[in-house]
């Protein structure tokens, strides 16, 4: 029984192993341009070799005027991307983002971005969504922290 549990514990940290060496984390900061104005916040991701992406992120306006009537709009939560082309460079993805608006509101946003790796470490996407029945732009810079993977 003892060479068995052994054995299940040396597997597992193999496989840890191995999936720790198959992603590497990106740290990004986002702009988005929606109907109702331009939020800005960071998101957390990981990417595995095959360029799938997962992760977190938060958005928020940062310079709300009460004065104009202004309030202040929040939105957090998941993400995650599917790559549909990959090639010299560029990744194409299916991107889906959900979470929570002014913490009150679900919302899902599909939307498709395109990835340019600057440097090994650096790169940007640009993409385009639906948001609030209206299309919205978006911008990000993203800095990967363990660069393992391959675009």
């Amino acid at each position: 029984m003892k060479n068995l549990i052994i054995f299940v514990l040396v597997v597992l940290l193999a496989l840890i192993v191995q999936f720790a060496n198959a992603q590497s984390f990106s740290i990004a900061m986002n702009a988005e341009k929606t109907v109702s104005g331009t939020q800005y916040g960071p998101a957390l991701s990981f990417q595995t070799k095959s360029n799938w992406r997962a992760g977190a992120f938060y958005q928020s306006v940062m310079n709300v005027r009460p004065e104009r009537g202004e309030i202040k709009s929040e939105f957090y939560g998941i993400s995650a991307a599917a790559p549909l082309k990959k090639c010299d460079g560029f990744v194409f993805y299916a991107t889906f983002r959900a979470g929570l608006s002014n913490n009150q509101f679900l919302v899902l946003v599909p939307g498709i971005e395109t990835e340019i790796r600057l440097t090994p470490r650096a790169s940007v996407a640009f993409g385009t969504s639906i948001r609030m029945q209206h299309v919205a732009a978006s911008g990000k810079l993203m800095f990967r922290i363990f660069n393992n993977s391959s675009l």
